[in-house]
């Protein structure tokens, strides 16, 4: 079953926080997540695209922006983790505890630098964060 368009942008979605606490690590681990389409969609490639841009390497937009210009994690990347009837961007970061809100800051502004960028791949479903 493929969803249409209106079916991705209209899904509810919701924000889960799930905190550990343990003494002997200094390490927050950090993963946002929007949905996009299932694996048998049309558009699904332009989400290929999006997901090498946004965290797919050492020259993405997370990979420059957070850990090399604003030195807030030491690890930064994002996924494409696509289904049958689903599917998710995620960004992952392993970053300082203190750091972690400033991380969760960045990851939601790149988000929505690349909904307005011009370079933009439309259509991916990822929702926009404003």
């Amino acid at each position: 079953m493929v969803r249409s368009d209106a079916a991705v942008a209209g899904a509810a979605t919701h924000a889960r926080l799930v905190m550990r606490d343990k003494k002997s690590l200094e390490q927050t681990h950090v993963c946002l997540g929007v949905p996009i389409y299932p694996l048998a969609h049309e558009k699904r490639f332009v989400c290929y695209v999006l997901n090498v841009m946004l965290g797919g390497g050492m020259s993405s937009r997370l990979f420059q922006n957070i850990r090399e210009r604003q030195g807030l994690a030491y690890s930064v990347y994002s996924e494409l983790n696509l289904y049958r009837d689903s599917g998710a961007l995620l960004v992952s970061a392993g970053t300082s505890a203190e750091s972690a809100p400033k991380v969760v800051e960045a990851v939601v502004k790149e988000f929505d630098r690349s909904s307005k960028s011009p370079s933009r791949p439309r259509n991916c479903g990822a929702p926009r964060t404003t």
